[in-house]
């Protein structure tokens, strides 16, 4: 008797969601639903959702995705929905951040502090 899946991982949306956060996520599903390393690839190839697995299909090609490993895949969708940033870009994007009227400071500074990872 198997016991039911805690909790539950919807498909990545590149328009609407940030691929390392949505990573993320699926590994903590992993961890608290034991899935094994032989397991992840299947996993991940039956959640991304069809529009994100046409898309990783013709990374691989000329294999399939499920004959890559997990570790292999991941490293394919990030390298394309998460390309390297522009330094200079990341820089103006810190140097042009304001502090909103609805944002209290401690919203500012944890949106400071994300824009501040790009090697200032």
């Amino acid at each position: 008797m198997s016991i039911a899946a805690l909790g539950r991982i919807e498909e990545f949306d590149p328009a609407q969601k940030d691929l390392e956060s949505y990573l993320e996520r699926l590994e903590q599903y992993f961890v608290a639903n034991d899935v094994t390393e032989a397991k992840r690839t299947a996993v991940l190839l039956s959640v991304i959702g069809a529009k994100t697995y046409e898309v990783l299909k013709s990374l691989v090609a000329p294999d399939k995705p499920s004959a890559k490993s997990y570790p292999d895949l991941k490293a394919v969708l990030l390298s394309h929905f998460k390309p390297k940033p522009l330094t200079v870009y990341e820089r103006f994007k810190f140097h042009k951040a304001v502090q909103k009227d609805t944002e209290n400071a401690a919203q500012y500074i944890a949106k400071l502090r994300g824009l501040a990872h790009h090697n200032f």
